[in-house]
């Protein structure tokens, strides 16, 4: 009997519009919820300016439901509790059976909290394999490395390859989701096409940037899809959307129906 699964993807942008995340969570039910730019108290680097620590804020919106998984991808000179990460969410139904950080570009120093140039911030994903009623699934939540043009840069498809190394080694149904910060037409994007589908490209998602929030926005315009979820071949995708008309963020989120 196939399992039917509700997905939700969010790079939170540090949590700098957290009331409208916690109201969208309180009124809507998901089994697996992934996050990027999870980021601790006192953490400055860009535009993110986080007084509080995003994983413990999630924990108390969702902690009665779910648990959660964090790994932290870089620190800061900021604060030493500042940090970015990425994180995972799952129902308490569901049972860990394992969790991996996959390295894209490790630092072993905090980086500049005053830095121009963000190429060499730390990044990785968080992969988690959960059970359920007999079946398991990989999930991953991803944050790429960022260029400075909407090319991809040499570092980029460098770290990159990392990812796209990892997924086939995976032997069970998996869904990769994250902001990845390239477009479809992306070497790096193209690459992971090898080994599931790309159903932010497959329905046609142009836009996964909100331009009411993103400070950068004249940068994008008219838009460009950087948001992503991908399926290994083996699941039945019933529907995918993007939340265009919810602010959450500087990024709009994603949702899946899944069958496993």
């Amino acid at each position: 009997m196939e399992m039917t699964l509700k997905i939700f993807q969010l790079n939170m942008w540090a949590g700098t519009h957290f009331p409208a995340i916690q109201d969208f969570l309180e009124k809507n039910d998901f089994d697996i919820l992934c996050f990027q730019e999870v980021c601790g108290p006192h953490t400055i680097v860009g535009n993110i300016r986080s007084e509080s620590d995003c994983f413990e804020k999630l924990q108390h919106v969702l902690g009665a439901t779910h648990e959660g998984i964090l790994t932290k991808a870089s620190t800061f000179t900021s604060s030493p509790e500042a940090y970015d990460g990425n994180a995972i969410f799952y129902k308490k139904n569901f049972t860990l059976k394992e969790q991996q950080t996959i390295w894209i570009n490790k630092r072993n120093t905090p980086f500049p909290s005053n830095a121009k140039s963000y190429e060499e911030v730390g990044r990785n994903a968080l992969h988690a394999v959960l059970e359920k009623e007999g079946k398991t699934i990989n999930v991953i939540s991803a944050h790429l490395p960022w260029g400075t043009t909407k090319k991809e840069e040499p570092h980029q498809t460098r770290w990159n390859k990392t990812l796209a190394s990892y997924l086939p080694m995976l032997s069970y149904p998996w869904i990769l989701t994250g902001d990845l910060n390239l477009a479809p037409d992306q070497l790096s994007i193209i690459s992971l096409e090898q080994y599931g589908r790309n159903l932010t490209k497959e329905y046609g998602v142009t836009n996964t940037i909100d331009p009411t929030l993103h400070r950068r926005w004249e940068d994008f315009a008219p838009g460009e899809a950087i948001d992503y979820i991908f399926v290994s071949p083996d699941i039945k995708v019933v529907d995918f959307r993007v939340l265009d008309t919810v602010h959450l963020s500087d990024h709009f989120g994603l949702t899946t129906t899944i069958e496993v």
